[in-house]
């Protein structure tokens, strides 16, 4: 009889441990549950969070030319340091005399009002655009040149940083469509282009042929299609020694897959072979406006061989301009 009892209390001691257990990894079971969804919350809030941000970089509203107008992107001392780095002088090809980047006040060539909203055609591109970016965003340089809007690649505004830069400053996408729109524009609207392109990074030095001290530059006609379209005069500007900012190792292959993706590819280097620029005194020079001419049909596309003759004309005008620009320095 003992023998029994004792039995009957060593299977209850089993199944109420047993029972214990039972309920011990059940509360385990439904801790690690509660951790796992826990973690999976958080992961769909840092998710959902990181891909917010991702979306507001890529078409957020900060991305916009008033945001670039509050942060006042062309006042900042960053652009000053830079020229204390890169001293730059303007000579206009007027009865006007050089004007230096710490003077720079007499009245805007750029100025709509005076001379009807023109196209500011800077030359030559070089392997960084240094020219053309200081004219759109030193503040200084706007005296000279006065507020204008950058035309810049597409392939540019791949990159989001300098896409969020450009934005800031109001640029516009090179497509034909992007130009013709803003060109058309109710309010007075001076953009500012380099005419080369891609296509004259890889003119002169180190090509087979150049000369180091040699500057090349392509003019195309399509800018001045657009000009004669839209009634704008052309201002040529040329910047002697933008092309000596930065050096490039001569590789043909690069110079055909950049012109097949409408992008820059080139192994270039400045100070110490890194990519630093080398130290340069650029000085630009202003052409008088080139006119397109008052009685035009460009829009009547009858009128196709007019159009044709008008935009040769504007060529062989702003060709001899950049040649009399030469004798200034």
């Amino acid at each position: 009889m003992a023998q029994d009892v004792k039995a009957v209390a060593s299977a209850i001691k089993k199944a109420t441990v047993s029972g214990s257990k039972n309920n011990q990894q059940e509360e385990d079971q439904q801790q690690q549950q509660i951790e796992i969804d826990k973690h999976r919350k958080l992961r769909l809030l840092y998710g959902t969070l990181f891909w917010s941000m991702m979306g507001l970089m890529v078409i957020g509203p900060h991305r916009h030319a008033k945001v670039g107008q509050f942060l006042k992107v062309k006042s900042w001392r960053v652009w000053k340091a830079w020229l204390r780095f890169v001293a730059f002088e303007v000579i206009q090809d007027r009865s006007t005399a050089t004007t230096s980047a710490s003077r720079a006040t007499s009245t805007s060539l750029a100025s709509p009002s005076a001379n009807n909203s023109p196209i500011l055609a800077f030359c030559p591109h070089g392997i960084f655009p240094f020219a053309f970016g200081i004219g759109a965003l030193f503040e200084t340089a706007q005296k000279v040149f006065g507020s204008f809007r950058p035309i810049v690649a597409t392939a540019v505004r791949c990159f989001p940083i300098v896409n969020t830069l450009l934005s800031w400053l109001d640029a516009v996408d090179a497509s034909r469509a992007s130009v013709h729109r803003a060109l058309s524009l109710p309010s007075p609207t001076t953009v500012g282009i380099i005419p080369g392109g891609i296509a004259e990074i890889f003119e002169g030095y180190p090509k087979r042929g150049a000369h180091p001290d040699e500057e090349y530059t392509i003019v195309r006609k399509g800018f001045l299609k657009m000009a004669i379209q839209h009634n704008r005069p052309v201002v040529p500007i040329d910047c002697f020694g933008a092309t000596n900012m930065m050096r490039r190792l001569n590789i043909p292959i690069l110079e055909w897959l950049s012109n097949l993706l409408h992008i820059s590819l080139c192994v270039f280097y400045g100070v110490g072979g890194l990519p630093l620029p080398f130290r340069q005194r650029l000085s630009y020079v202003m052409g008088e406006p080139i006119h397109p001419p008052t009685s035009s049909n460009s829009n009547n596309n009858s009128n196709e061989l007019l159009l044709n003759q008008q935009i040769n004309d504007m060529h062989g005008q702003f060709c001899k301009s950049l040649q009399s620009i030469c004798t200034y320095i």
